[in-house]
């Protein structure tokens, strides 16, 4: 089965309370296409889930420590893809274009 790839075009979070060993946050993002990706952030030891999709919804699982870097790149580079491998490749991510060294930021 090939990849898919289509551009993330907004996105909200949710920081929630009083959870230790489980998903601690969940990025929801709106994609090109109708489709909808959940990043989840676990903030447990235990091994990741593979990413998966059941439908237009994909499903990311990320440590919680990687969090404040998906935000970033969310809120600072445009366009963001999402890269979905099929399962068993273990390769799936969220990622941006690709980019002359040194362009910077434009106004």
């Amino acid at each position: 089965m090939p990849s898919e790839v289509f551009e993330i075009t907004s996105y909200r979070y949710y920081q929630f309370s009083s959870r230790e060993n489980v998903f601690k946050a969940v990025i929801s993002c709106s994609a090109s296409g109708g489709k909808t990706v959940y990043v989840y952030f676990d903030g447990g030891e235990h091994s990741l889930a593979e990413a998966r999709k059941n439908g237009n919804s994909y499903f990311l699982y990320y440590r919680y420590a990687d969090m404040a870097n998906i935000i970033d790149m969310l809120r600072n580079e445009k366009p963001i893809w999402m890269v979905y491998v099929p399962e068993g490749s273990n390769n799936s991510r969220i990622s941006t274009s690709q980019e002359p060294v040194g362009e910077g930021e434009l106004p």
